[in-house]
């Protein structure tokens, strides 16, 4: 059942990427413009694109990733909520508040498992307490790739993320955990 359940997620994507490509219009701004390497953000912390296992990431995906590492350094709050595939979006944000909604976008905690099941009470993520990413690896896919990784805390805890991010797209999204 779970894996017909992400087949037909992914499925809804693909219908669903000619919209999303037009986001660009919306202010979110153009591949070319914020998420080329030529223009990585200068980060305060080492994000790990830099190691091997990176090696064969899609310039596009790690031009998206080191936008993603900034805006959790900067702690842009808007940035991070906006990157949710519209799908996700559509049927998630309305039912919860940021903190998480943001724990079920970034798959943080007991939502980066492969269990299907909800935890009794789910994790949340304060933007204000991050303090930056770390990618750990990813596994490759067409549309979307799996890109793991830990979210340090600024009291120097860290938890595991597993970001499913839709890279193919004019402006790469992500898919969350659905609840």
């Amino acid at each position: 059942m779970k894996g017909k359940a992400f087949s037909l997620i992914i499925f809804f994507c693909c219908l669903a990427m000619p919209l999303i490509g037009s986001c660009s219009t919306l202010g979110f701004g153009s591949r070319e413009d914020d998420l080329s390497p030529e223009k990585s953000p200068v980060l305060e912390y080492d994000n790990k694109l830099g190691n091997p296992v990176f090696s064969a990431l899609p310039p596009e995906a790690r031009g998206y990733l080191q936008r993603l590492a900034a805006a959790f350094e900067d702690q842009d709050k808007t940035f991070l909520l906006a990157q949710g595939e519209a799908m996700f979006e559509k049927i998630v944000r309305p039912q919860y508040d940021d903190e998480d909604y943001l724990a079920m976008l970034y798959r943080i905690e007991s939502y980066a498992g492969d269990s299907p099941f909800a935890p009794e009470v789910g994790p949340k993520m304060y933007i204000s307490k991050i303090s930056h990413v770390e990618y750990t690896g990813w596994e490759p896919g067409d549309p979307v790739m799996e890109i793991r990784g830990k979210l340090f805390y600024k009291d120097k805890r860290s938890v595991p993320c597993r970001i499913m991010l839709v890279w193919k797209l004019d402006d790469p999204r992500i898919i969350g955990w659905y609840p």
